[in-house]
C-alpha cells in the first residue's frame, strides 16, 4: 500500500511539474564567478549581461514561472537552501523577495500544467482519482492531509493558482508547508517519474537550467575624463558643435534643414559592431542637449587590455572642451578594482585606450587623453595623433568600424566615403569633419591617416 501511495503521489508531481535540472551547471555558476547584479531589478533572459539560456518551453507544459532560491556563501551546495518566492514575470524587483547585499540566489524557470494540477487537487478532495475518497486513503499514512491542505488555503482545485500553490500541496505531503525545501530537492523528487507514468516524454521540461547570481551594492564613482576628436577639432583649441547647434542632426534632434533626415533618438552604438543596448538618449529631443555637446562616445572599462576583461561600458556625451560627460546613473560592479583601463570609442575615429590601468583616487577616475599618446601596443601600432599645438587627438577616418582585431583606417573606409560623397544633412560615419556633409574635406582625413592601425583589442 505504501508503494502504491508513492506512485499516486509521484504521478501527481509528474503531471503537475517538470524540471530539467543540470546539477553541474548549478555548482559552476554558483560561487565566486556568479554574475553580480548592478541594481535591484533582474530581467531574466533579456539582459545580455546575464548568461541565462533561452526560456522557450519545449514541451506540452503550457505554464512557466521563475523560482527564486536563496543560497548560502559559499554556494557549493544548494540542498536545503530556501525558496523565497516565485514570479510569472521575467522582470522583477529583488526587493520583493527580501534579498540583501552579498546574497547569492538562483533563478530557475519551471514549467508545469496548471489545469491538470487543479484537476488532481479536485480529485484528491472529491475521491475521483483512483480512491474514494482519496483524503481518507492518504490520511492513513499522513494524518490530517486534507486539513493541512485547507490550512494552506487550498480547499479545491480552483484555489491552485500557480507554482507556489502546487508546491504547498507537495510540501503538505512531505510535512513541510514553509517553502524551505530547495528547487534541487524538488528536482530529486521528479527523478524517474517518466518511467512511473509513461505519459509524458523524457526531457519534457525544455531548457530550464538554473543560474546563480550575486546581489551586490553597485559602486558609483565620479569621472574626470577628457579626449579630443581630430575631425571636429578647431584651431581655437575646442571642437565644433555643428552637428548639434548648427545642423541639429544628433539623435533625437529636429534638423534645421527642411530636407534633412532626422536621426532617431537614442545613443548611436546600438548597431554592429558595438551592439551596445544601453538606453542613454532614449526619447531625447533638442532640449536635452546643451550647446556644448559635440557628439556621443562609447566609454568602457577593463581590468586588463583584453576585451573579455571589460567590466562596464556606457554611452557618454563629448563636450567641446574635451570633457566626457557620463550620465550620473552609471554604476560599476561592487567588485570593480581600484585601477582600470579606460577605452574611448567614436563612430568614425580610431578608438583610444589608456596606456595603463588608471587608479581611482578619492572615488574619482581621472585621465586626460589630450596630454599624451594612448595605448599603442608597445610601439607596434598607433595610439593617437599629436597636433602642432601639442594636443593629442583620436584619429579621424575610420568609417568602417567592422575592422578586427583592432581599429584601422584602410580602403574600406574610403569606400564608405565614396558611397556617401555628396550627401548633406546626414548624421553619418563618412562625415569625418562632423559638419553634416560628406565631401572632399572629409576625404582629406582618410588620405592623411590611411594605413594607420591600432593595437587596442576589440
Amino acid at each position: 500500500m505504501m508503494i502504491f501511495f508513492n506512485r499516486v503521489f509521484m504521478l501527481f508531481l509528474l503531471v503537475s511539474i517538470s524540471v530539467e535540472w543540470v546539477n553541474a551547471q548549478t555548482v559552476s555558476t554558483c560561487g565566486a564567478t556568479a554574475p553580480e547584479l548592478p541594481n535591484q531589478t533582474i530581467n531574466v533572459g533579456q539582459d545580455g549581461t546575464l548568461p541565462l539560456p533561452p526560456l522557450s518551453v519545449e514541451s506540452n507544459l503550457p505554464d512557466l514561472e521563475y523560482a527564486i532560491q536563496l543560497v548560502g556563501l559559499p554556494a557549493s551546495d544548494t540542498l536545503g537552501d530556501q525558496i523565497v518566492g516565485f514570479t510569472k514575470n521575467n522582470t522583477f524587483n529583488l526587493n520583493d523577495f527580501g534579498l540583501q547585499t552579498n546574497d547569492y540566489f538562483i533563478v530557475t524557470p519551471i514549467a508545469y500544467d496548471l489545469s491538470q494540477s487543479q484537476q488532481l487537487v479536485d480529485a484528491i478532495f472529491n475521491g475521483t482519482f483512483l480512491f474514494s475518497p482519496c483524503c481518507n486513503f492518504i490520511g492513513t499514512f499522513l494524518p490530517n492531509t486534507c486539513e493541512n491542505l485547507e490550512a494552506a488555503g487550498i480547499y479545491q482545485g480552483s484555489d491552485v493558482q500557480g507554482l507556489e500553490d502546487i508546491l504547498k500541496v507537495i510540501f503538505t505531503f512531505v510535512g513541510d508547508t514553509t517553502l524551505t525545501a530547495s528547487v534541487l530537492g524538488l528536482a530529486s523528487w521528479l527523478d524517474g517519474f517518466n518511467e512511473i507514468a509513461g505519459s509524458l516524454p523524457a526531457s519534457c521540461g525544455g531548457n530550464q537550467v538554473p543560474i546563480c547570481y550575486a546581489l551586490s551594492t553597485p559602486r558609483r564613482i565620479d569621472f574626470n575624463i577628457k579626449v579630443l576628436l581630430e575631425g571636429a577639432y578647431l584651431n581655437t583649441g575646442e571642437m565644433s558643435t555643428t552637428l548639434n547647434t548648427g545642423r541639429h542632426l544628433l539623435p533625437g534632434q529636429t534638423p534645421s534643414g527642411n530636407l534633412a533626415t532626422p536621426t532617431p533618438a537614442g545613443q548611436p552604438y546600438h548597431r554592429m559592431p558595438w551592439n551596445y543596448t544601453g538606453m542613454e538618449g532614449a526619447n531625447w529631443t533638442d532640449a536635452n542637449y546643451s550647446p556644448d555637446v559635440v557628439d556621443w562616445l562609447l566609454v568602457s572599462f577593463r581590468v586588463d587590455i583584453e576585451k573579455n576583461t571589460e567590466i562596464g561600458r556606457r554611452a557618454a556625451l563629448l563636450l567641446k572642451d574635451g570633457t566626457v560627460e557620463i550620465l550620473d546613473d552609471f554604476e560599476l560592479p561592487s567588485n570593480a578594482p581600484n585601477a582600470m583601463y579606460i577605452i574611448i570609442e567614436h563612430r568614425n575615429h580610431i578608438g583610444a585606450m589608456t596606456p595603463q590601468a588608471i587608479m581611482i583616487v578619492n572615488n574619482t577616475l581621472t585621465y586626460d587623453f589630450t596630454l599624451a599618446d594612448s595605448y599603442n601596443g608597445g610601439g607596434t601600432g598607433t595610439g593617437q595623433k599629436q597636433l602642432p599645438s601639442g594636443k593629442w587627438v583620436m584619429l579621424a577616418g575610420d568609417a568602417d568600424q567592422s575592422d578586427f582585431p583592432s581599429y584601422d583606417i584602410v580602403g574600406s573606409d574610403k569606400i564608405s566615403w565614396e558611397d556617401n560623397n555628396g550627401a548633406f544633412d546626414y548624421y553619418t560615419a563618412p562625415d569625418f569633419d562632423m559638419n553634416g556633409d560628406v565631401n572632399g574635406a572629409d576625404k582629406v582625413f582618410w588620405f592623411d591617416n590611411n594605413g594607420v592601425s591600432s593595437r587596442v583589442p576589440k
